[in-house]
């Protein structure tokens, strides 16, 4: 089995063992890198809940703006 350049200089001696040591390196980067883009996307997840929650908020608000609106000009109604 050739090894291509890259890895041939890597792996001077060709040995099967320094491959097998060579390859759960990059599997364990590999993981890594999982790892750390599930963590950005569950992030990104909770920015996004947070926004819509904020939202919520303001439709609250302005609801109850409009209720008091509403109340102000039943009074005028009846005055």
């Amino acid at each position: 089995m050739e090894l291509p350049a890259q890895l041939s200089s890597v792996v001077p001696n060709n040995e099967p063992l320094q491959l097998d040591a060579l390859r759960d390196h990059l599997q364990q980067q590999q993981q890594q890198q999982q790892q750390q883009q599930q963590q950005q996307q569950q992030q990104q997840q909770q920015q996004q809940q947070q926004q819509q929650q904020q939202q919520q908020q303001q439709q609250q608000q302005q609801q109850q703006q409009q209720q008091q609106q509403q109340q102000q000009q039943q009074r005028k109604l009846s005055d």
